[in-house]
């Protein structure tokens, strides 16, 4: 796509090249500001995956560089604590290399705001800092308590980053929002937003199945919901648990060797990635979300959208779901849990009460992501985002003159 250069220039940098949940927020943001007043360039780490293939469907520009996360390495094995001070060399070098191709790339293409789509990135920061290019640094997770990672150096310096002055921050929930401790001054909070073509009907001949989607990871609790299933399952006898979405190969051996014993071998599904996930929700009798810890939850909102109950747990992102539409509705707007035995029970009484029965329920959550999470009210609020930046830039360059 040819650049208008009477538009302003926003270089978004993303840690992946696949569409998970940043991924998709991300291309919502940039497919609709192309249309606007900006020009784009997005840096990703790959030429390969479903967000790039899409950014080249769209004739978005995009440029492939070394993208490093600042984030200390796991220990997995014995092996990983021996080789922990080679990887720390390693990590550093990395971020040095990409610090280079970033700055020398930025040099030349002279973005006026320079976006970075995670909190895990730190190098952009420094790069725009250097070059004294306003920095917005989208924060869409913990970090430490739903990834388990550890900010390098330290939290305390991401912290100390954060509240730099070339920095305006967006944090995707009020719990992201006060984990890293940010200040009115120069952040705020602003839903993911994505796009709604059409309102879907809301669907009250459910299929005898509970849903589970997203990455097949300890982190993301599917084990519980797994777990909670296999203890409950005699008296659900006609419903099964349909898990979708990717794993790693030895976690997924570890889960169906744990649980797919005989009593429930048929009954537990594992489909891998599909296509046609809100054909699922459209048709199941919940979606479980079990994760902990989850930073905003687009799996939530987009089961809600597609009027499919959501037995969540009332924690972060999720709980913080939830409180908007009591806050918004003064009703429910899904079942919460706090323990394994809480998630059974109410997997027992959706699946024994007639859909009907949380029609009222479903109506008021449709009702709730259409007035938060509409990606056009997102758009505006980065784009108001961008403009106080740019206009700010340009006072301050004056105020020089």
């Amino acid at each position: 796509m040819a650049k208008d250069n009477n538009k302003k220039h926003v270089l978004y940098i993303s840690h992946t090249s696949e569409m998970h949940g940043s991924g998709k927020s991300l291309l919502n943001i940039v497919s609709y500001i192309i249309k606007d007043e900006f020009n784009v360039t997005v840096i990703v780490p790959t030429d390969k995956g479903a967000l790039v293939d899409l950014l080249r469907k769209r004739q978005i520009p995009y440029i492939v560089l070394g993208v490093v996360i600042s984030v200390y390495p796991k220990f997995n094995t014995k092996k990983d604590f021996i080789r922990f001070p080679y990887r720390i060399l390693k990590l550093i070098a990395k971020k040095v290399r990409f610090f280079v191709q970033l700055n020398s790339f930025v040099k030349k293409a002279k973005p006026d705001i320079i976006h970075t789509n995670v909190g895990v990135i730190h190098t952009a920061h420094s790069v725009a800092k250097k070059n004294k290019i306003p920095h917005v640094w989208h924060l869409r997770e913990y970090q430490d308590r739903n990834f388990g990672y550890k900010p390098f150096p330290s939290k305390r310096r991401l912290i100390r980053k954060l509240s730099h002055s070339n920095n305006y921050i967006i944090a995707n929930t009020k719990g992201v929002y006060d984990h890293f401790l940010l200040s009115e001054k120069n952040a705020k909070v602003v839903y993911n937003g994505f796009i709604i073509d059409k309102i879907p009907s809301i669907n009250i001949k459910k299929i005898n199945y509970l849903l589970y989607v997203g990455a097949v990871t300890k982190q993301k609790g599917v084990e519980e919901a797994i777990k909670a299933f296999s203890q409950v399952s005699s008296q659900i006898p006609s419903t099964e648990l349909w898990i979708v979405g990717a794993g790693n190969k030895d976690y997924l051996h570890y889960l169906k060797s744990t649980f797919l014993c005989h009593e429930n071998i048929k009954r537990i599904k594992f489909l891998g990635h599909r296509s046609d996930v809100y054909d699922f929700m459209h048709e199941a009798k919940a979606l479980i979300v079990p994760s902990l810890h989850e930073g905003f939850g687009l799996i939530t909102v987009e089961a809600m959208l597609n009027g499919c109950l959501v037995i969540g747990n009332d924690t972060a992102g999720t709980k913080e779901q939830f409180d908007n539409g009591v806050r918004l509705f003064n009703q429910e707007i899904g079942i919460r849990y706090n323990t394994t035995q809480e998630l059974g029970k109410y997997m027992i009484e959706v699946c024994n009460n007639d859909p009907i029965y949380y029609l009222s329920q479903l109506e008021t959550a449709q009702k709730t992501v259409l007035k938060l999470y509409d990606v056009k009210k997102y758009v505006s609020e980065v784009k108001k985002v961008y403009s106080d930046l740019i206009n700010n830039t340009n006072s301050k360059q004056l105020d020089k003159q």
